[in-house]
C-alpha cells in the first residue's frame, strides 16, 4: 500500500509544482504572444569557480580547497506592446549544501509601464536590496567574483533575491535638482526544500567548541514581506543615494539534536513538556540597506551600510529564549577599470 506523503514533503512537493507552473505559465504566455511582439530575447550565463580559504570554510570545505561554486541561468524576455513585456528567467547553482543544481524560476514577471513616473509587476520580482539586489547574478556589472559579503551574503541569498507579488515603480524627474526612482512593493517571500535560509539558521545553532549542532532546520515560510526602494541621482554627476528595505513575516521549524535533551537529562533541566520539535516565530523583521555611489569615467567608489532588526521567538523557552536580531554591516569598494577587455 502506498504511504502518504510526510507534511514537509507535501510542502516540497507543492512548492516544486508552484515553481515550475510560475515558470511554464509565463514561458507558455510568451510563445503564445510571440507572433504579436517583437523579437524573443534569450539569455544565459554559466560560471565556474573555486574557493580557497585559510581561516575557515567559508559554506563550503573551503580550507583544502572546493570546486562546488557553479551558476547557469537562461531567461527569455520579450515586448508584447511598447508598455507591455513579460519575461521568466530559470536558475541553477551549487555552493557547498546550497544548491545541488536544481532548477529554480529565479524571476517571472510581467511589466507594464504606463508612464515614465508609474509602472506596474506582477509575478516573481527581483527584490531591490540595496544596488545590486536586482542585478547581483550579472556578473558583467562588477569588477569582483563576489558581491562585498557584509552586506550580499551569500547564506541569505534566498531571503533577498526574489519574492512572489507585485510591485509599483517609477522615476520623477525634478529637473536641475536630479531624479527619483521609485519602488515600493508586497507579496511573500518564497523557501524551497535546501534554501539557504535553512542552512543559515543552522550554522548559527553550530557550536564548534562542543561539536554540537543545536538544531536541523526542516521548514523556513513566509507570511508576507512587504518594502520599497528610494534612489536619488543628485545633480552632481555619478552622484547617488540609495535607501531600500523590507520587512518580514514568518516561521521556521527545527529538530533539536539529541545531544541537546541527552545534555539536559544530565543536568536534570529538561522540562516535563519537553519536546524535540521546535518551531520559531520571526515577527516584524526589518532588512535595510543605504547606499552611496560616485562614478567618474571609470572609477566608481561604493559603500553601502546594511542593518537587520527584529523579534525572533522560539517554542522551547527557556531553553531557546526569544532571540533579538540586531546586526550591522558595512562595506567601501573601490573599483577602477583599466581596459574595456
Amino acid at each position: 500500500m502506498d504511504q502518504k506523503p510526510r507534511p514537509q514533503l507535501r510542502q516540497v512537493l507543492r512548492a516544486k509544482r508552484s515553481v515550475l507552473v510560475i515558470g511554464s505559465f509565463l514561458f507558455s504566455i510568451l510563445l503564445a504572444f510571440q507572433a504579436q511582439a517583437n523579437d524573443l530575447e534569450v539569455h544565459g550565463f554559466l560560471s565556474q569557480g573555486y574557493l580557497k580559504s585559510t581561516g575557515n570554510n567559508y559554506l563550503a570545505k573551503t580550507k583544502i580547497g572546493s570546486w562546488e561554486y557553479s551558476e547557469a541561468a537562461i531567461n527569455f524576455a520579450t515586448s508584447v506592446t511598447d508598455e507591455l513585456s513579460m519575461g521568466v528567467q530559470f536558475f541553477t547553482r551549487e555552493l557547498g549544501r546550497l544548491g545541488n543544481f536544481k532548477i529554480d524560476v529565479d524571476w517571472a514577471f510581467g511589466d507594464y509601464a504606463y508612464s515614465d513616473w508609474l509602472g506596474f509587476r506582477v509575478g516573481r520580482i527581483k527584490n531591490p536590496y540595496g544596488l545590486y539586489g536586482e542585478i547581483q547574478d550579472f556578473d558583467i556589472v562588477r569588477a569582483t567574483v563576489l558581491l562585498p559579503q557584509s552586506v550580499y551574503y551569500l547564506a541569505i541569498r534566498d531571503l533577498v533575491v526574489s519574492f512572489n507579488g507585485a510591485s509599483l515603480y517609477g522615476s520623477v524627474d525634478l529637473g536641475d535638482f536630479g531624479a527619483f526612482d521609485y519602488q515600493l512593493f508586497g507579496g511573500g517571500l518564497v523557501f524551497d526544500e535546501n534554501n539557504s535560509m535553512a542552512y543559515y539558521f543552522e550554522n548559527e545553532a553550530y557550536n564548534p567548541e562542543t561539536g554540537i549542532q543545536a538544531f536541523d532546520m526542516t521548514e523556513v515560510t513566509s507570511k508576507w514581506c512587504g518594502g520599497g526602494a528610494l534612489k536619488y541621482h543628485t545633480p552632481l554627476e555619478g552622484l547617488l543615494f540609495n535607501i531600500s528595505g523590507f520587512l518580514v513575516n514568518g516561521n521556521g521549524k527545527a529538530t533539536m539534536s539529541p545531544e541537546i535533551t541527552k545534555t539536559l537529562e544530565t543536568v536534570d533541566k529538561k522540562p516535563e513538556d519537553w519536546t524535540e520539535e521546535l518551531t520559531a516565530t520571526f515577527h516584524n523583521v526589518l532588512f535595510w540597506v543605504g547606499s552611496a555611489q560616485y562614478t567618474y569615467d571609470d572609477f566608481v567608489a561604493t559603500t553601502e551600510y546594511a542593518g537587520y532588526v527584529g523579534t525572533m521567538q522560539f517554542s522551547l523557552a527557556p531553553v531557546t529564549p526569544q532571540a533579538i536580531l540586531n546586526q550591522h554591516r558595512w562595506y567601501a569598494q573601490f573599483e577602477y577599470r583599466f581596459s574595456d577587455l
